[in-house]
């Protein structure tokens, strides 16, 4: 993988308590799609770099590729993980538990995102790794599009497009 734990938690803003163990599974999931989108050899290239950049990793003196992927890579990881970082199960007596939109923990109240709040912040972190590989894509992002700006989705300002683009484009 190209981007590390730390990585995605410093991109996503999400605190040391969501440890590596709740991260790392959709990290794995990212990288599969990042290297479906940029190809085998560059994601190898720059998972490679990675490597070598310490741990937690700096990618202050990465290339601007490996860099870019890193980012990428966490905010694809931010779209994945984010349902069930999003869930929290409320226990009731001993045996009964249910999925709810709000958990206590001491004497604080969690609010958590409505499903669709939830599918609007997964597609803005899929548009923004879209946005930050968009030089080096190659494959599918998973939508059939090629990515921002060269999509028939949404526009380098993450627009959307008419329905009928390219056909009413002025």
């Amino acid at each position: 993988m190209i981007a590390d734990e730390a990585h995605v938690r410093t991109v996503g803003n999400l605190p040391a308590a969501l440890g590596d163990a709740a991260i790392t599974p959709h990290l794995r999931t990212a990288k599969a799609r990042l290297k479906n989108w940029v190809g085998d050899t560059a994601y190898t290239t720059a998972e490679t770099e990675a490597a070598t950049l310490g741990s937690p990793r700096d990618y202050s003196t990465a290339q601007e590729e490996t860099a870019a992927m890193a980012d990428a890579e966490a905010y694809l990881t931010l779209a994945a993980g984010m349902q069930s970082w999003n869930t929290v199960m409320q226990v009731y007596g001993s045996n009964a538990a249910g999925v709810t939109q709000e958990g206590t923990i001491g004497e604080t109240t969690y609010r958590y995102l409505r499903p669709d709040q939830l599918e609007q912040a997964q597609t803005l972190y899929v548009q923004m790794a879209e946005k930050a590989v968009a030089e080096w894509l190659t494959g599918d992002n998973g939508f059939g599009s090629p990515g921002p700006g060269r999509s028939f989705a949404y526009d380098d300002d993450g627009d959307a497009i008419d329905d009928n683009y390219p056909e009413n484009k002025p």
